[in-house]
């Protein structure tokens, strides 16, 4: 089956990460955990360039809220480029 997308997955809650992730694999898409903010940022800056971003608001850390402003400050003018972010 060929990959419909790479989708990073911010959720600090495993169970609640690991359903996602099996559902999204279900439709053919590449599943890329973090389980904080910093986690993910450190996957985008490895050069990691998901087509979209799910992420919990409220985590430990860099959470939610804060997590693109991080990205703003590290790269003005927009980080993620084409990449969507959802938050909830």
């Amino acid at each position: 089956m060929r990959s419909a997308g790479t989708i990073l997955v911010v959720d600090d809650n495993l169970d609640t990460n690991e359903a996602l992730a099996r559902l999204l694999a279900t439709r053919g898409y590449r599943v890329v955990p973090a389980y904080d903010g910093r986690q993910a940022l450190d996957y985008l800056r490895s050069g990691g360039k998901p087509s979209l971003i799910v992420l919990d608001i409220h985590m430990p850390g860099i959470d939610g809220q804060e997590f693109p402003v991080e990205l703003l400050v590290e790269k003005p003018g927009g980080a993620t480029g084409d990449i969507d972010v959802l938050s909830d």
